[in-house]
């Protein structure tokens, strides 16, 4: 039974089951980007940033700087789409 769950998994559903040594969540609003990374050894790591484009490139280098290569982002309409045009190619957005 388990095998025929698992060919229905997409691989859109496998991203989402990996487990990473380090991610960062993104609550996504219109006029910020709350952000926190989580590390499997319990570290949190915490920051806000804009949503102008200096702003979103801060966010891209704090990523960079605290080793994080993997965003979850969460966001109603699309305040999405400048935070995914900035990041897009340096982390792994889910």
């Amino acid at each position: 039974m388990r095998i025929l769950l698992s060919a229905h998994i997409s691989r859109t559903d496998i991203t989402m089951l990996r487990q990473r040594d380090k991610a960062c969540g993104a609550d996504i609003h219109k006029k910020t980007v709350v952000a926190t990374i989580l590390s499997s050894d319990g570290t949190k790591v915490e920051g806000e940033f804009g949503t102008t484009v200096p702003e979103l490139i801060r966010f891209k280098e704090w990523l960079k700087e605290n080793d994080c290569n993997s965003v979850a982002v969460e966001s109603t309409g699309t305040f999405w789409q400048p935070i995914y045009s900035v990041l897009e190619g340096s982390v792994e957005l889910i």
